[in-house]
């Protein structure tokens, strides 16, 4: 009886081991995900903007960021893909300019190569765009406003008119 308890016990701390074994092993494969710092921030349609990703992967040979750009809910333009540069062992950088002035916000998806394959992060992360302002030059009256131009001719008009009836008498 005793020799079934103790064959019991080996066989409920082998039984634990594996478990636990079983258990950390797939946390200590997955690495951490990229961080994805987009310069500026929140960019303006038409500006350029800078890219850098740091990667905690020491496999990783390349990066590509794929943007694309979108306007309103359901319009969005064709997907680019950048290449980003290595500039040390965990950081990747490149530089896009956006392409369309009427978009109002671009998301992206994350492809990281390493000796696996390749991997998507962040796939179709949205980012809002700056609308307050279209052109870097910080001229926000990029249209005039209609119907301006019709009060400076109404008022030519009232005052020719003035000026010809006081004529007349």
């Amino acid at each position: 009886m005793k020799s079934l308890i103790k064959k019991n016990r080996i066989f409920k701390q082998i039984l634990i081991t594996f478990l636990l074994i079983g258990f950390f092993i797939p946390m200590i494969a997955v690495s951490a995900a990229p961080t994805v710092d987009i310069n500026p921030t929140k960019p303006k349609p038409e500006q350029s903007i800078t890219i850098t990703v740091v990667v905690t992967d020491e496999t990783t040979d390349a990066v590509h960021f794929l943007i694309q750009e979108c306007e309103g809910t359901s319009l969005c333009h064709q997907q680019q893909n950048i290449t980003l540069n290595k500039e040390n062992n965990q950081a990747y950088s490149g530089s896009f300019t956006l392409e369309y002035p009427k978009a109002t916000y671009m998301q992206y998806t994350l492809n990281v190569h390493t000796t696996d394959g390749w991997t998507k992060y962040d796939e179709n992360t949205k980012v809002d765009l700056d609308l307050s302002t279209s052109n870097e030059n910080g001229d926000n009256n990029v249209e005039d406003s209609p119907g301006f131009e019709f009060i400076v001719i109404a008022f030519s008009i009232i005052f020719i008119s003035l000026f010809m009836y006081k004529r007349k008498r």
